[in-house]
């Protein structure tokens, strides 16, 4: 039976130049590197969004919904 764990991706990554694309890139490499250990092979990567919803009173004073979109990496071990 396989087993499944997930990492969350780097967040809030900013490209304003090529240089950056890179480093951006290096990021998730790592991160995958980093937990492809004991086992652990990269399987997916998968956005997971989050949505936020507003307490009673926020929701009185116009407070809405807010969703956040994470980068999830899916790690397998069989």
């Amino acid at each position: 039976m396989s087993q499944y764990k997930c990492v969350p991706g780097p967040k809030n990554l900013v490209v304003n130049r090529i240089d950056d694309m890179d480093q951006a890139v290096i990021q998730f490499s790592d991160l995958i590197n980093k937990h492809c250990k004991d086992g652990w092979d990269f399987f997916s990567l998968e956005e997971v969004s989050v949505t936020r919803r507003p307490g009673c009173l926020a929701g009185l004073f116009g407070a809405r919904e807010t969703t956040v979109n994470y980068n999830m990496l899916v790690f397998k071990k069989v």
